[in-house]
């Protein structure tokens, strides 16, 4: 929160401090600013934001017979970042308050046992706002039925895995963009028997749905993708336990506090891993890996040269 004079200070831990949004608004959401932040080692350290007046978007949530859907969440996305999250009232309908001047890239809507809709603006990443088409003063979204997937999630000795979060990477509807679900709170969470399940993916969905894996503790074995040929029932998917990967940075005999490392690794696991850290006052780095993964870091300081494999 802003004082008096409407200042702030963000504390933001080196190795996070890329590629993030800020959302200043008031508490009525009346005037807002958004500012995507690439690097904030590049960017100056008083930043200024300028409130502008919110522009609205009512959005009506239909179901496959037109009636009002209540409950429905509504999230809307600009530069892959969540700039609101609500839900519809007992008339299937909310008004949205956004930033002005910003790309709109999608807004969706889904609920539990009904379905997901949404639209989108069919550009991708960080299209300028002067450059992206102006998002509906008024949008209705339809969820005309959903589809259940259901993930058993087991560690390498065949044992449940509770408390684990999946969450849909992307979701293509038929003759649509695809709708990317990186910051979108959709997450479903295993249960005692480690089962996963999704109840409101659009029973229309095309080009098949990839799940991630949302915790830094586990690594899965391989993607898990549905596709409308699947014939499974539920799905499989196995995990694997991240081990602590440590050391110490030291330059001429002496540890060295701060130092930005960053770790690339390539194996047999579904995806490259990337990760990065910090030294801490005796030098010393923790960062959790995917296992099974034969990895590089090396310091990303332009005054230190050197790395360690």
């Amino acid at each position: 929160t802003s004082g008096a004079e409407g200042r702030f200070t963000l504390q933001i831990p080196r190795e996070r401090a890329q590629h993030f949004a800020i959302l200043a608004t008031l508490r009525d959401g009346d005037e807002q600013a958004f500012e995507y932040i690439t690097d904030a080692a590049e960017t100056d350290a008083e930043l200024e934001i300028k409130l502008r007046p919110a522009v609205p978007m009512e959005v009506s949530v239909v179901d496959g017979d037109g009636r009002p859907v209540p409950g429905a969440r509504v999230v809307c996305q600009a530069q892959y970042s969540a700039i609101a999250d609500t839900e519809t009232d007992d008339s299937g309908r909310v008004v949205l308050k956004l930033p002005a001047g910003v790309a709109i890239g999608e807004v969706m809507a889904y609920r539990s046992g009904v379905g997901m809709d949404y639209w989108s603006a069919g550009h991708r990443g960080f299209t300028a706002a002067e450059e992206a088409p102006p998002p509906p003063e008024e949008l209705t979204l339809t969820l005309d039925g959903a589809l259940t997937v259901m993930v058993d999630v087991k560690d390498e000795d065949g044992a449940p895995v509770p408390g684990l979060g999946l969450m849909p990477y992307y979701i293509v509807k038929p003759e649509r963009a695809n709708v990317m679900l990186l910051t979108v709170p959709c997450e479903s969470m295993s249960n005692e028997d480690g089962r996963v399940t999704f109840d409101w993916f659009p029973h229309d969905a095309r080009q098949g749905i990839t799940l991630s894996l949302k915790t830094e503790e586990y690594s899965l074995l391989q993607r898990i993708n549905w596709r409308p040929e699947t014939i499974e029932s539920v799905l499989q998917a196995v995990v694997l336990k991240r081990p602590l990967f440590s050391g110490v940075v030291t330059h001429r005999g002496e540890p060295v506090e701060g130092v930005l490392l960053r770790l690339q690794g390539r194996g047999p696991t579904h995806d490259q891993f990337g990760a990065q850290t910090v030294t801490d006052v005796d030098g010393r780095y923790e960062i959790r890996v995917s296992p099974r993964n034969s990895y590089i870091i090396a310091s990303a300081d332009q005054e230190l040269v050197g790395s360690l494999v």
